[in-house]
């Protein structure tokens, strides 16, 4: 299936693409986010793209706390992702 990852960090940079092509990901952040940056965001989305996932990127007008946004989204993109 995939994952829901909100607020995620690279943990760390593979050596090799990895091959993703049948997982699907939603990538939530927080524009405001003091603890991850939009770049640690966007080099973690250019991650799974070039590892051929499925990634939805949307952006939360907060910072590292989940609001209810993200709960939407991730019902949403859940019912869309099990059909």
């Amino acid at each position: 299936m995939g994952a829901i990852l909100f607020r995620a960090m690279v943990p760390f940079i593979p050596h090799s693409p990895l091959d993703l092509s049948v997982k699907k990901v939603l990538l939530s952040a927080g524009v405001y986010d003091p603890i991850v940056s939009e770049s640690q965001t966007q080099s973690l989305y250019d991650i799974l793209k070039k590892s051929r996932a499925n990634v939805t990127l949307k952006w939360q007008q907060s910072g590292h706390n989940l609001t209810e946004s993200d709960i939407l989204d991730a019902k949403e993109w859940l019912s869309e992702s099990i059909r």
